[in-house]
């Protein structure tokens, strides 16, 4: 669950990177067409995108016109953990040789990333929760409540003009540079002990009431989960960084809103008695009346712009779609195809190209590396043209699956053609401590991950092992080992001279859809020794 959820992430953290690549240089352009308010409903929306781990399925379209190529395919599955069988090309005259079944108890790089990522994630939202806290305890040592009567009857008439019933603590405190907003329940607003005028002081509560009117506290909180997610990209701290300065210039517009040039003027100067009077800390779950030199710069420039800006309601759904529609295209693996096979596929019924539709030049650049145990071998470019295209070994009319490294073969019915291998392992423990073995488990090339379609999976044990295994409801003498939680043990369905083949205690209980096509398939002894 947690490597589907991370596998998720860095697909939806991809797509977003690439529409952020697109639209930061061109923000210049977009601000002389759009208001900053527009601005930051756009971060806004690629918040809510980088913050829902589901990639959309477009079912229209027979292939994902971003699908990964088949070396980014192998890297990401890698780090995610879904382990499809690897065609990969070894250099010609190379024999490449099957690796053992793992029984290490060694996390495998997926688990490690997820919880890098998850520390990560973890470590991010402490420092930011951490830090405002702090905050709030320093604001309650060093500040006290506004007591002057014209200035809390200024308060409130700024609150009644924008329509504020909430109460909202007014304290001055002596450790801010800057007046702010802060507080996600029990609003509070703060200003430095400096003196003021009347219109300076109308202008400060003026901006911060419109901040808390327009929620901006929650939608940095937002924004701020958005960048804990995805704390490895560094785009996203960007974002965060340029969001930040819209939310600023839009609620500078809201102040200054059908005013004429000297009103403007003079919300400028506060502006800049605000700034002149030393450097903020700046806490992510506050608003802040200044900021730095060239936030400054550019939102004196966004108060004196007059001219007409689009709402571009049209553009920002246009957006949505995109964010959507990136994501759904982009896939390591193509619903209802497996463009990596193995174990007997029949390539040219799988859907993809055979030596018959292939160039002699691309043949010859093919070499298939047999995962499955069954053989391990480079096909030589002389006979690369029958090996990719020819039919998987039958018996009877039976597809089967051959592995030499466990002896025995498999046999399943034609509409398996497409099957895959894949490699795992399984775990119990014995007497308190974990113990491991092989595990293979034939995939249907019916499976998608929108689908699961029912696998067969095949634990291997030693026949020592097996002698061990408590295989039923009560425990009989000499069983130590226990496999999974189950109160019943893996069923053997095979066994040679040296393993034996069980398959786990309630490996259908889910219920996938093709359960009853393995139940018979199960039922007609497809096991057997390899001839």
């Amino acid at each position: 669950m947690l490597e589907s959820l991370f596998r998720n992430n860095l697909i939806v953290s991809a797509s977003v990177s690439f529409l952020l690549l697109l639209l930061l240089p061109l923000m210049s352009e977009i601000r002389k067409r759009y208001s900053a308010r527009w601005c930051s409903w756009l971060w806004l929306l690629l918040a809510l995108r980088l913050l829902i781990p589901v990639n959309p399925v477009i079912p229209v379209l027979p292939s994902a016109p971003f699908a990964f190529s088949e070396q980014t395919s192998r890297v990401v599955q890698s780090i995610t953990g879904t382990a499809d069988p690897v065609v990969s090309s070894a250099p010609s005259g190379t024999v490449p040789t099957a690796a053992p079944a793992s029984v290490a108890s060694f996390p495998t790089l997926a688990e490690i990333l997820c919880i890098i990522w998850l520390s990560g994630m973890i470590l991010f939202l402490l420092y930011h929760l951490l830090g405002y806290f702090h905050f709030l305890s320093t604001i309650r040592h060093f500040s006290t409540p506004v007591k002057n009567s014209k200035v809390l009857e200024l308060l409130e008439e700024t609150k009644k003009e924008l329509k504020i019933r909430k109460n909202i603590r007014f304290l001055i405190c002596k450790n801010t540079a800057s007046p702010l907003t802060t507080g996600f329940f029990r609003p509070i607003l703060i200003i430095p002990g400096y003196c003021y005028q009347k219109s300076e002081l109308s202008f400060i509560l003026r901006h911060e009431l419109f901040h808390y009117k327009r929620r901006d506290i929650w939608y940095k909180f937002f924004l701020t989960c958005a960048n804990a997610v995805h704390w490895f990209n560094p785009l996203v701290y960007y974002m965060v960084a340029v969001s930040n300065r819209d939310i600023e210039m839009s609620c500078d517009l809201d102040v200054v809103k059908n005013s004429d040039a000297a009103f403007r003027k003079s919300y400028v100067e506060t502006l800049l008695f605000a700034v002149q009077d030393g450097k903020q800390r700046f806490m992510s779950f506050s608003t802040y009346l200044c900021g730095g030199k060239k936030i400054m710069q550019a939102r004196f420039a966004n108060i004196f712009d007059k001219s007409k800006k689009h709402r571009g309601v049209p553009t920002l759904l246009a957006l949505l779609f995109t964010v959507l529609a990136v994501s759904g295209f982009t896939a390591c693996n193509t619903p209802g195809q497996n463009p990596l096979i193995i174990g007997g596929a029949n390539s040219s019924e799988a859907g993809y190209n055979t030596a018959s539709s292939a160039s002699e030049a691309d043949l010859a650049q093919v070499q298939l590396y047999v995962t499955d145990s069954a053989s391990s071998s480079t096909v030589s470019k002389k006979n690369q043209a029958s090996s990719v295209s020819s039919k998987p070994d039958q018996a009877d009319g039976q597809i089967r699956y051959q592995n030499r490294q466990y002896g025995f073969q498999f046999l399943l019915p034609q509409s398996w053609s497409g099957y895959r291998i894949i490699e795992d392992q399984w775990s119990g423990t014995e007497n308190g401590k974990d113990v491991f073995g092989p595990k293979i488990t034939i995939r249907s090339p019916k499976w998608t991950t929108q689908n699961d379609y029912q696998d067969i999976p095949i634990d291997i044990f030693t026949q020592e092992q097996w002698a061990k295994v408590v295989k039923g409801p009560s425990q009989k003498p000499g069983e130590d080992i226990f496999i999974g939680a189950a109160p019943v043990g893996p069923t053997k369905i095979f066994e040679n001279s040296k393993y034996v083949f069980a398959l786990p205690a309630r490996y259908d209980f889910t219920g996938d859809e093709g359960i009853e096509e393995v139940h018979d398939i199960l039922a007609h002894s497809p096991m057997q020794p390899l001839s």
